[in-house]
């Protein structure tokens, strides 16, 4: 049911943006169309016109698409970004990035390069190579070696190649490896890489204002009983990962606060300022994965509503 839902919604939307003329590609979340597609869009635009147009056409098939209940429009810290949520706790979620980067490096997008489509989709290669490759490397993921014959129609830039021969083997990349890589992007482009730098300290810093998930108290054992029921089940695609802070320090609190996690604290835990306090005890998991929902949407409203507005989307 959720593949269907993200399948209706994300074709529905990408048919809008093509008719509409924005100047826009995907760098991840098709993978498997037209039988499955991810979980989220990870998206670029041309222009910061295009960026809003895009988000505006994402809320409007939202808003047109039967079986949505809430549509929530969260910090922007990671780029602008719009949830559906469905009536069953299904997600179609728009990622925009501004600017595909990982410390000083940019990948692009060039936008004078040759776009293709996947169904309704436009892809740059290099781009989608650079998100599901590149960037996950950095993280410690191994390398497909199934997508080899892909990357061989790839024109690597100069900076990239020696990276990349040394991961595509199947070794897991070093920080001696990301270093060199850094260096290398360097010499080639050193002003791109100093602004780089800048934004990559920049939305670090910005971790401690631009917030995504509200701080939730449970005042009741029974009502992380039945958190731990419900979150498997409906909100695992809504929330990355389910966070106990009772042991936390504050400043660890808010770190985590700005990924989209659900966070929470218990009765035991009275210093620390939570957003929402949930005391009754005898909701159901359905009432509980709503009210959590709700709070999310509450929470992004009263934060980022006049940034979205000033966008054009509402």
């Amino acid at each position: 049911m959720s593949i269907e839902f993200r399948l209706r919604v994300y074709t529905k939307f990408a048919e809008a943006a093509n008719k509409a003329g924005i100047n826009w590609m995907v760098l991840h979340g098709i993978e498997g169309f037209p039988e499955g597609i991810g979980r989220d869009l990870d998206v670029s635009c041309k222009t910061p016109d295009d960026d809003n147009r895009l988000l505006k056409t994402f809320v409007e098939v939202l808003q047109n698409t039967k079986g949505i209940r809430s549509i929530i429009m969260p910090s922007p810290i990671w780029g602008d970004r719009v949830l559906g949520i469905g009536d069953n706790f299904e997600v179609a979620e728009l990622h925009i990035i501004d600017d595909l980067r990982a410390f000083n490096i940019s990948f692009g997008p060039s936008w004078e390069e040759e776009i293709n489509y996947i169904g309704p989709f436009p892809v740059n290669p290099f781009m989608v190579f650079a998100k599901s490759h590149i960037i996950p490397s950095f993280k410690g993921k191994i390398f497909n070696g199934n997508d080899q014959d892909h990357v061989a129609s790839l024109n690597l830039p100069g900076w990239l190649v020696k990276y990349f021969k040394t991961i595509e083997k199947g070794r897991r990349s070093e920080t001696l490896d990301k270093i060199k890589l850094s260096l290398r992007y360097f010499f080639c482009h050193p002003f791109k890489s100093l602004i780089n730098l800048y934004f990559w300290i920049e939305k670090r810093k910005k971790k401690w204002l631009m917030l995504t998930v509200p701080v939730i108290r449970f005042q009741s054992s029974e009502l992380v009983d039945s958190l731990n029921e419900v979150y498997p089940k409906k909100l695992k695609k809504i929330f990355s990962e389910m966070l106990c802070c009772d042991q936390w320090s504050a400043y660890r609190i808010s770190m985590a606060r700005a990924r989209q996690n659900l966070i929470y604290v218990t009765h035991k835990r009275r210093d620390i300022k939570a957003d929402f306090s949930i005391n009754s005890s005898s909701l159901s998991s359905q009432q509980l994965g709503e009210m959590l929902v709700d709070y999310f949407s509450e929470f992004s409203v009263s934060r980022y509503k006049a940034y979205y507005e000033s966008k054009g989307v509402s």
